[in-house]
């Protein structure tokens, strides 16, 4: 996976970059960090903050879509990044290939493992997008993500292999006509068949680069839909949909209704994860089980499921189910 190195990243004098049509839609935020790689990601926020990063002479915000012709002022950067891992080895590559679900012109579906990250960052150099562009490294620079799972989290994820199409999904996800599907364990007994929590979520980003988020009504809206599929031991094996897609959503609704995720190390029963722990699960009990996409005049309908993972399902396996 490559040795450690501490690289010089330097540019000193301003860049300004017109943005072509393949970037059209693209989220600012996106685009620098394809431009910037060896730059932390809190530094190119910070630089989009203060206004050092312009669009034709004016400040915008991070999540700022660009239009083909504008004018992208880039400030000088200088700095200092140790890294780990420069780039994914063959092993990781292979490994990402093996899991791809379904791919054609415009999508490629993955099923991503547990522990790994989806966009390289500070802490992880690389993360699944990077190893996805060196298996497609014709088309490497067309290759977005299309929405992010938790590096602890496993299952469907989507790649869009063009702007055009990702410009769709986007439009899906604003119109919540994307269906996303994830099995979960939770702690306790839930009572209930069906439950839905409709809670704000706020997101606060720590000095360390660390996401916490918690039930706020400063938050964003967020709807999360419980479905209890059977009783297991002490804990509720369920069914999630999500209507709305936010940071740590369905842990920290989870953990606000009072069942946290099972092996959640974040909002999570810390006893009874190191109780659980010795029994065998040493990860967060949360997969993307299934995602479908709308289809339209140019594009078809597609709906992936990935099937829970061998450690997931031995761990759910060795404990008795309990009657509802």
């Amino acid at each position: 996976m490559g040795r450690s190195v501490v690289n010089e990243v330097k540019q000193n004098s301003v860049k300004y970059i017109e943005i072509s049509s393949d970037h059209q839609g693209r989220r600012l935020d996106n685009y620098l960090f394809s431009v910037l790689k060896k730059i932390p990601k809190t530094r190119v926020y910070k630089m989009i903050r203060k206004g050092e990063v312009r669009i034709d002479g004016r400040r915008v915000k991070q999540d700022y879509r660009l239009q083909a012709g504008e004018n992208l002022r880039v400030p000088p950067v200088y700095t200092y990044q140790s890294e780990m891992n420069i780039e994914p080895d063959s092993k990781v590559v292979e490994m990402i290939k093996n899991n791809i679900l379904y791919k054609d012109r415009n999508l490629v579906i993955l099923n991503k493992p547990s522990g790994m990250v989806v966009h390289g960052g500070t802490r992880q150099s690389y993360g699944v997008i990077e190893a996805v562009r060196k298996i497609f490294k014709d088309e490497a620079s067309s290759i977005q993500l299309v929405h992010r799972l938790d590096k602890e989290t496993s299952g469907v994820l989507m790649l869009a292999r063009n702007m055009q199409y990702l410009t769709f999904l986007h439009d899906q996800f604003k119109a919540k006509s994307i269906r996303k599907v994830y099995k979960a364990l939770l702690c306790g007994h839930l009572e209930k068949d069906w439950i839905k929590v409709d809670l704000p979520l706020l997101k606060n980003s720590l000095k360390s680069g660390e996401r916490l988020v918690k039930v706020s009504d400063d938050g964003k809206d967020a709807e999360t839909i419980f479905k209890l599929e059977r009783h297991v031991g002490e804990m509720s094996f369920v069914e999630i949909e999500l209507t709305t897609g936010r940071t740590h959503q369905i842990r920290v609704h989870a953990n606000a209704l009072g069942f946290p995720v099972a092996g959640d190390q974040k909002y999570g029963d810390k006893d009874q994860n190191k109780k659980m722990s010795k029994t065998g699960l040493n990860r967060l009990f949360l997969h993307a089980y299934e995602i479908s996409v709308p289809g339209s005049e140019e594009y078809e309908p597609v709906s992936v499921s990935a099937p829970l993972p061998d450690d997931l399902s031995e761990y759910l396996n060795s404990i008795v189910t309990v009657p509802k």
